[in-house]
């Protein structure tokens, strides 16, 4: 089984990003988005460097699945260090969840509540898987399920962009396994789109989860993330500022993508 890394990242100059993500001995696909006049695809040893002047955090995780050859995928951002026992990791959990076609992993210091027992997730679990936690099998996905490019980072329409994407997998009957197995660690690293718990973050989750779930479903997800949430935001924003503005964004229909 081939395994390949699918690492998203922005204006880097050469291939040291491998060597700081522990990919040194690993596959790996980089999409870097930079600037550059045209697309330019670079090779060195295992590892592919896609230099390319799109933007958007979505357009980058579909370009870099145009350009896989591995069995299964991880995605990747570049604020990740992954675990030396990467490639056993992954190959084990495929082995023992065959008719896996996702996989989600843990991250180590990122919470999610997804417990600590590996299971097939349900619709409702894939609202709590972050990008970096997904792995795939190639053939299962390409061709089949995209990442949508009016949702991610560089959007101006913040993130669940994964989220989308596996309710789009969800939806094609792809089957969606949950291992209890850290495969990396994030950096502290100032995020690109999150500024805090303000008043553009819930009208873009408004905004988005609408986009992603519908209008009536979107609003019972705001009456349960409001209050379930408010020891994070509180302090940044009140509870009636924050469904305010969550309720402005369920009520606004344009989607576009405005690329930073």
């Amino acid at each position: 089984m081939k395994v390949e890394v699918l690492l998203s990242c922005m204006n880097e100059k050469d291939f040291s990003i491998v060597e700081k993500s522990h990919l040194l001995h690993m596959n790996a696909v980089i999409v870097n988005q930079c600037e550059t006049d045209k697309e330019e695809v670079l090779a060195e040893g295992l590892h592919k460097m896609v230099k390319t002047p799109t933007r958007g955090l979505s357009v980058s995780r579909n370009l870099a699945i145009a350009h896989a050859t591995g069995d299964v995928c991880l995605l990747a951002d570049d604020d990740e260090c992954f675990e030396d026992t990467l490639e056993e990791i992954v190959t084990k959990a495929y082995a023992e969840y065959p008719e896996a076609d996702i996989i989600v992993f843990k991250i180590k210091n990122k919470v999610k509540k997804l417990g600590s027992e590996a299971r097939r997730l349900k619709k409702a679990d894939l609202l709590r898987v972050c990008s970096v936690q997904i792995s795939f099998r190639l053939s299962s996905v390409k061709g089949i399920v995209s990442f949508d490019p009016k949702l991610g980072a560089g959007t101006g329409n913040g993130t669940s962009e994964e989220n989308k994407f596996l309710l789009d997998c969800y939806k094609k009957k792809l089957k969606i396994y949950y291992v209890p197995v850290e495969i990396a660690t994030l950096k502290e690293a100032e995020s690109t789109w999150y500024r805090g718990h303000d008043e553009v973050f819930f009208f873009n989750r408004g905004k988005t989860t609408r986009y992603i779930m519908g209008l009536f479903p979107a609003t019972l997800y705001a009456m349960y993330y409001l209050p379930v949430k408010y020891r994070e935001y509180k302090g940044q924003i009140s509870v009636w500022k924050a469904a305010k503005c969550t309720l402005k964004g369920l009520f606004t229909k344009d989607i576009d993508a405005k690329y930073e």
